[in-house]
């Protein structure tokens, strides 16, 4: 959710009804590309649980830019290692 994201907030909600993703909310930077982001969010209420992380682009028929890049993704704890005691799954 966007109340999590730290240092990166969504820029609006998507518009397009052509889109598979309006009414959401996104990084809406639809007239200029958007450089390069360290995005930080706070993963601290999901401690304890399995989670999946995803990223989804959504776009309308117009568009015709070359999508985005994820990389880089690190997980840090402040707890010690504990984040790892039952192993990495990186699928």
């Amino acid at each position: 959710p966007g109340g999590q994201l730290i240092n990166d907030p969504y820029r609006g909600n998507t518009t397009a009804t052509s889109n598979p993703l309006v009414g959401l909310q996104a990084w809406c930077d639809s007239t200029t590309p958007r450089a390069y982001a360290d995005t930080l969010v706070d993963l601290s209420s999901y401690a304890g649980s399995t989670v999946q992380l995803r990223w989804r682009q959504g776009s309308d028929g117009s568009v015709g830019k070359e999508g985005w890049y994820v990389d880089d993704v690190r997980v840090n704890a402040c707890a010690g290692d504990l984040i790892w005691a039952n192993g990495f799954d990186s699928n």
